[in-house]
């Protein structure tokens, strides 16, 4: 009986990533070999990190969707597990130190890789959301709408099942220090994030309410208003 042939290795990102999925031990050297694609392309792109870059984009989507095959396998090489722990380390210090000078195409991109990572529990909730509201400030209404998006539906997810008290009262002490010492259109955001986690049951605490209650009297009348209309 004839042994299949392995297919060749010659091939195009999105179908090594499927191939990967299926079978990350087989394909762990094809891997490792796009690996240092990433962080050679990423070593060019720091340079010049205001350009896009194509071929940076379409790495970081393809290591952001099989890095979970080798995160925790204890199949492979704990040299290469290692390694992979520090990519969404890795993609976050891109977005926080680069943040604002980043091609639009390029930031979406490495957003979307990190959202997938934390999806996947390989980022912390806390660092990720911390992250996000740093980048609220960003003139980039697409990415803006994107980040308000993605941390609604991760507080939401936090609580689907049961309510995590301990993650929870740290969400809200960042959300509720956002609102508090700020009067900008991170406050802004935050104010609406709280309006509508009320609104869905998802937090209907005294204390959610108290600091609806205080961006009343915030100087920024779009933030005021908000808060003032949860009321009426």
């Amino acid at each position: 009986m004839s042994v299949p042939k392995r297919p060749s290795v010659a091939l195009r990102l999105p179908q090594l990533q499927n191939l990967i999925k299926r079978d990350p031990i087989s394909y762990k050297d094809e891997f490792q070999q796009q690996l240092r694609h990433f962080y050679s392309e990423m070593e060019i792109f720091k340079l010049r990190p205001t350009n896009n870059n194509d071929r940076f984009t379409e790495l970081i989507t393809f290591i952001s969707h099989v890095l979970p095959s080798y995160y925790n396998n204890k199949d492979i090489d704990i040299s290469i597990r290692n390694e992979v722990k520090e990519i969404p380390i890795s993609l976050m210090k891109l977005l926080e130190n680069n943040g604002n000078i980043l091609h639009p195409d390029v930031r979406a991109k490495l957003l979307q890789g990190c959202i997938h990572l934390r999806n996947k529990n390989l980022i912390e909730p806390l660092n990720l959301l911390k992250l996000s509201f740093h980048l609220i400030s960003i003139q980039d209404k697409t990415m803006r709408q994107s980040l308000t998006d993605y941390i609604f539906n991760d507080i939401k997810s936090i609580n689907l099942n049961k309510h995590n008290e301990k993650l929870n009262k740290k969400v809200q002490g960042i959300l509720y220090n956002l609102v508090t010492d700020d009067a900008g259109i991170i406050a802004k955001s935050a104010v609406g994030i709280l309006v509508e986690l009320y609104r869905r049951r998802i937090w209907i605490d005294s204390r959610t309410v108290n600091v609806i209650a205080k961006a009343c009297n915030s100087t920024n009348i779009q933030i005021a208003c908000k808060s003032m209309n949860f009321f009426l």
